[in-house]
């Protein structure tokens, strides 16, 4: 079986090609990404740590989980030794991650160094014949651990060429100097930062317009003060934002923003931003205070939206969204709403169900020939109908099945013998700063000590 889900709506190519173009964009491709080495890994563009994938047997550490181009990783191995990586198309759908046992500061992938964690300790063991090659930075992630100094920046400015492009996750608050000179020496690809300098002069500047990707906390006037300058910026992601009484972000100069996840938000609906009509992706994931989406029918661009761990009060602007591929349904989603939805979206790929309790029969999902992916989150009930869905490539469903039903987990994949069957878990934070999801390794150890 081919773990890949590339498809294209034939008809939107015609109807392209005929008119001129009936979208400016080009449509969203989703791989089913193979990794060795790892315990637990999460889509951090698309579900925010809420949900991820599992290894099934600790004698043989693999997951798989969906991505689309340019989505962030998170990936976590047996040793609690984190990594950032952000998917792109020519790493294909099967990475490999290894770490130096005698530097577990180094992370690999498919042999390749990928990621450095940077403290004071580590920096001076640096070497430029372990670096890639001078000009492959975009391929590495640079965590920095500790908080910079003029120092640390002086010592990093000798690997520019080799570290130009990097991803740049920074763990610790930093001085406004210091952050302007270290993205001024790198302009990095992407950069997850909990907070941007306020002083626009310390953001001011073309060493902004190389990101694709930011993600940071939700702090009003900094986003504001430099989002302007992010010219290239495809994917935003915005935690822990709660916005006060007219408060607003526009991203409408954003002109190739694609992606907009907003973690944990303290929002109402989406009334606090403007959003460029040409989005594509719109994750809403674990914002608690969420009750309306009406926004959303303005999106006529939407191929995936992301409603997981929120409630709202009423699903039919989803109805007005043609284009969807993908779609992950709120906790009070009804019986008859899910229905509808899936009935309505026929050219839908992956559907996710996280903890939905009030959805248990998917036969309608057997008309929906396109669906490649079934994510399912449920501790206790089987769902119905779920064998009868023979075209699915790939089913995630909750460790708790694989843990207390290990014969329907074997029947089922009797039953569907093209789809590969995975577990899958959730590990939602809780509220407050996720940025790194530090937190996270401490629940992973609970996690995988009761497996």
């Amino acid at each position: 079986m081919a773990l890949s889900c590339k498809r294209t709506v034939w008809l939107g190519v015609v109807c392209s090609l005929i008119l001129g173009g009936c979208t400016t964009t080009p449509p969203i491709e989703y791989e089913i990404l193979h990794v060795e080495g790892i315990t637990w890994a999460a889509n951090v563009t698309t579900s925010y740590a809420l949900y991820g994938s599992t290894t099934e047997s600790e004698d043989r550490l693999e997951v798989f989980l969906p991505v689309s181009e340019g989505d962030l990783l998170y990936l976590v191995n047996n040793q609690d030794l984190e990594m950032y990586y952000r998917y792109s198309a020519a790493d294909g759908n099967h990475l490999v991650v290894s770490y130096d046992t005698l530097k577990p500061h180094l992370a690999f992938v498919n042999g390749t160094l990928a990621q450095i964690e940077i403290t004071d300790e580590t920096l001076s063991g640096i070497r430029a014949g372990e670096l890639p090659a001078s000009g492959s930075g975009h391929s590495l992630t640079l965590i920095i651990s500790d908080s910079l100094t003029d120092d640390m920046i002086r010592v990093l400015a000798g690997f520019e060429p080799f570290f130009r492009g990097a991803g740049i996750a920074l763990e610790n608050r930093t001085g406004t100097s210091q952050f302007r000179e270290l993205v001024s020496i790198f302009r990095p690809g992407w950069l997850s930062t909990e907070s941007i300098p306020l002083d626009p002069e310390a953001v001011q500047g073309i060493f902004l317009e190389d990101l694709e990707l930011l993600w940071t906390a939700g702090d009003q006037l900094a986003i504001s003060n430099s989002i302007q300058y992010c010219k290239n910026l495809e994917s935003l992601i915005i935690a822990d934002w709660d916005p006060g009484t007219g408060e607003l972000i526009s991203l409408t100069s954003l002109k190739n923003l694609k992606s907009l996840t907003l973690g944990e938000c303290g929002i109402g609906d989406l009334s606090n931003l403007e959003i460029p009509e040409q989005l594509q992706q719109l994750y809403i994931v674990g914002c608690d205070t969420l009750t309306g989406i009406k926004e959303i029918v303005s999106m006529r661009d939407l191929e995936s939206l992301g409603l997981s761990g929120n409630e709202v009060a009423s699903l039919n602007p989803v109805m007005e969204l043609t284009k969807l591929k993908r779609m992950a349904f709120p906790m009070n989603t009804s019986q008859e709403d899910f229905s509808s939805i899936v009935a309505h979206n026929q050219f839908l790929e992956i559907v996710e169900l996280i903890e939905c309790s009030k959805v248990n029969n998917l036969s309608v999902l057997q008309e929906a020939e396109n669906l490649d992916i079934l994510i399912l989150e449920t501790d206790t009930i089987w769902p119905d109908h779920l064998e009868s869905l023979d075209q699915l490539e790939m089913v995630i469903l909750g460790s708790a099945l694989f843990e207390n039903t290990p014969e329907r987990i074997a029947e089922l994949r009797t039953q569907l013998p093209d789809a590969l069957i995975v577990p899958g878990g959730g590990l939602c934070m809780g509220s407050g700063w996720l940025l790194l999801l530090w937190p996270l390794i401490l629940v992973s150890r609970i996690l995988f000590k009761k497996r």
